[in-house]
């Protein structure tokens, strides 16, 4: 009986703390991400001047950016602007979700890397007027 007191306390006192044990953040990856925090020999991955300027590094990284369509390259290939530098992105058809836009138009991207002919492309996943 004793026994079986004592095991039932231990189990209720272990359910009742993991909770409490399961928040504590033990990581040490977290931190700011913003202006002035990259460590030095980072990658930017904020901007068009931090993608091209990692040269074939990031292939498949998930970026999301905002800027302008600025041309038609022809298929699905545009260029797009956003202050810091140009980049041909590729928007399949079915990614622009009935958006209509212009070279004025602000627009969200979230894009996948990739790189032809050794040079970074953007793969447009989603597109959002801002």
């Amino acid at each position: 009986m004793k026994k079986l007191t004592v095991t039932t306390l231990f189990l209720l006192s272990s359910l009742c703390s993991a909770p409490l044990l399961a928040n504590q953040n033990t990581s040490t990856t977290g931190g700011f991400t913003g202006p002035g925090a990259s460590a030095p020999g980072s990658q930017n991955w904020n901007s068009v001047r931090g993608i091209l300027n990692s040269g074939r590094t990031g292939e498949d990284m998930r970026v999301s950016l905002t800027g302008k369509i600025t041309q038609a390259l022809g298929g699905e290939m545009y260029m797009f602007n956003d202050g810091t530098g140009e980049i041909v992105v590729e928007i399949d058809k079915d990614n622009w979700y009935g958006l209509k836009t212009t070279p004025e138009t602000l627009v969200i991207i979230n894009a996948e890397v990739d790189h032809d002919n050794g040079r970074p492309t953007l793969d447009v996943q989603r597109i959002l007027a801002k």
